[in-house]
């Protein structure tokens, strides 16, 4: 009986120990623990639109001006060259402001008709010589310049005592005007026919009286 009782004993206590080691894990995974209570932020993508970069503001563009090229347009100063440039035939008065005018190849410009009314048409002395050669000489440069031959005639003679003596008239020809004829000290009419024949062999070139 002895050794049945002890058996007994054994057993019970083998499950008290089983009994209070699964007492002791559940303590263990059961009890409680610490929580961290710290927010996590949030893994979800924001649906805010991101600020977008603001272009900085363009000024308009400011339009070329348009170059005057149309006969008898007027051309400001600062677009003589560049209207030349285009093709046209600009005229600039040496008695002007340096703006222009468009002319046409072959018609007489009022400009020139008026810059060359400034040169007496009488002669009285060896002033009113200069006078005419000075009118001459700045609108021939005013032609080169533009790209338009001349031919000029004037008033011939000879200076005596400080007097001018008138002896007939004479044709002078532009740099432009290549081969113009050389007829110095003729008549009236013979100086016009020999103009008239170089114009009629070189269309475009003008001719100015400065006689009376």
């Amino acid at each position: 009986m002895t050794t049945k009782r002890n058996r007994w004993i054994a057993v019970i206590a083998a499950v008290v120990v089983v009994i209070g080691g699964a007492f002791a894990i559940a303590a263990v995974v059961g009890g409680d623990a610490p929580v961290d209570a710290t927010p996590r932020p949030s893994t979800t993508a924001s649906t805010e639109p991101e600020p977008r970069a603001t272009p900085a503001p363009t000024e308009a563009a400011t339009p070329e001006p348009v170059v005057p090229t149309e006969p008898g347009a007027i051309v400001p100063a600062d677009m003589v060259e560049a209207a030349r440039a285009a093709g046209a035939l600009v005229y600039v008065s040496p008695n002007g402001d340096g703006a222009g005018v468009v002319i046409e190849t072959g018609v007489m410009p009022d400009a020139v008709v008026a810059d060359a009314a400034a040169a007496p048409r009488t002669i009285g002395g060896m002033s009113d010589v200069g006078a005419v050669l000075n009118t001459v000489d700045g609108i021939w440069r005013a032609l080169d310049d533009a790209g338009v031959p001349a031919l000029f005639i004037i008033p011939s003679g000879a200076a005596t005592d400080g007097a001018f003596m008138p002896d007939g008239f004479s044709v002078k020809g532009s740099t432009l005007a290549v081969g113009a004829p050389q007829v110095v000290r003729k008549p009236k009419a013979d100086v016009l026919a020999a103009a008239e024949a170089y114009i009629a062999a070189n269309p475009g070139t003008l001719l100015i009286d400065l006689t009376a």
